[in-house]
């Protein structure tokens, strides 16, 4: 019945919106009731959570009046959780989804829960063991620098150690370390300049990412393929990121010595047959962003390398009309400051 009911709140029209806030009132004083009896109602707690969340993605800044009470029965049903699992370091998925829309919908409004929240991620982030739990808690820094920007500061260095740590870790699932590589890049956008002390050793671990081949993997294993794609558009979102976010800062003169590895990285996947389209798509992404970035000066010292004509050609094949439109950005590009780069 409760996943029927998300059904309807994600398809409902918009003349909805208003039954939509009384249903949400009505959820909150459900959940609320259900930690009377916490070990039986844990699975409905889920369940609850899931209609929630599904009325939050919905309502957006609307729900801002009863925020402050969903974060409340949220920390509850976390709390709750940990209870009946005797005291585990361990969070619920469905909270966690909650937790994300409802930082979505709200932005910087979000702030003031954070004190009570980082402990939670926290959590969520440490418990590598459950796998999912730890993917979802990885994907959330992404949402939390979307709606905080530049206050996301006050938590960077809790998150990048727990992520330095999962990434040297040899018993951390590789799905959750290929959801790191990302977060890294979401981070260097939030707090532009402020990520000059971390830039040094974030880029140390994307380098070790990037290093990661094909034939580093068993042969003809589509997981291994599917992971490695996904490390490396993860890798080439987090360069993004960090040019995106120094250059906003007016400090993307610390990145110039990193260009190099950069630029080597994209040559590499140019000449994977295994790169999909969307590597293929970041990869260009990456190098139009360098090449607004550092202009004639790059291009100069690029001149015809072999790997720029490969790239576009390899994105100007395909079906995608983004990534034709990336491949386009770039061919203008490489017009405007190229002079003599053949494509």
């Amino acid at each position: 019945a409760y996943n029927a009911l998300s059904g309807l709140c994600s398809h409902a029209g918009n003349d909805c919106m208003g039954h939509m806030a009384t249903l949400l009132q009505e959820m909150l004083s459900h959940l609320s009731m259900s930690f009377k009896n916490v070990e039986r109602e844990c699975a409905l707690q889920g369940y609850i959570c899931g209609v929630i969340t599904a009325l939050v993605q919905r309502l957006r800044e609307r729900v801002l009046p009863v925020a402050e009470r969903v974060m409340e029965e949220i920390l509850k049903v976390m709390t709750a959780y940990q209870q009946v699992k005797g005291g585990a370091q361990v969070l619920p998925e469905e909270a966690l989804l909650v937790a994300s829309s409802l930082a979505n919908a709200i932005g910087a409004n979000f702030e003031p829960f954070m004190p009570h929240f980082a402990p939670q991620l926290r959590t969520g982030l440490q418990n590598y063991e459950d796998v999912q739990v730890c993917v979802m808690a990885t994907g959330l820094i992404g949402d939390l620098c979307r709606a905080l920007e530049g206050k996301m500061i006050a938590y960077c260095e809790m998150i990048l150690q727990i992520l330095y740590t999962n990434l040297q870790n040899p018993a951390v699932d590789r799905k959750i370390k290929a959801a790191i590589m990302p977060a890294f890049g979401d981070i260097a956008l939030a707090i532009t300049g402020d990520f000059e002390k971390y830039l040094g050793p974030v880029v140390q671990m994307l380098l070790e990412a990037s290093n990661t081949r094909l034939e580093d993997g068993p042969a003809n294993n589509e997981d291994w393929v599917d992971y490695l794609n996904t490390l490396r558009e993860g890798v080439l979102d987090a360069y993004s990121g960090m040019i995106h976010g120094l250059r906003d800062a007016g400090k993307l003169h610390l990145f110039k010595e990193h260009v190099n590895s950069v630029l080597h990285f994209v040559s590499l996947i140019s000449e994977d047959k295994s790169a999909s389209d969307s590597v293929m798509k970041a990869a260009v992404g990456v190098l139009g962003d360098l090449i607004m970035s550092f202009q004639q000066e790059l291009t100069q010292h690029l001149g015809n390398a072999p790997f720029l004509a490969r790239l576009v050609e390899c994105a100007a094949r395909s079906q995608d009309p983004s990534i034709l439109k990336t491949a386009n950005w770039l061919r203008l590009l490489l017009q405007k400051y190229g002079a003599g780069v053949q494509q």
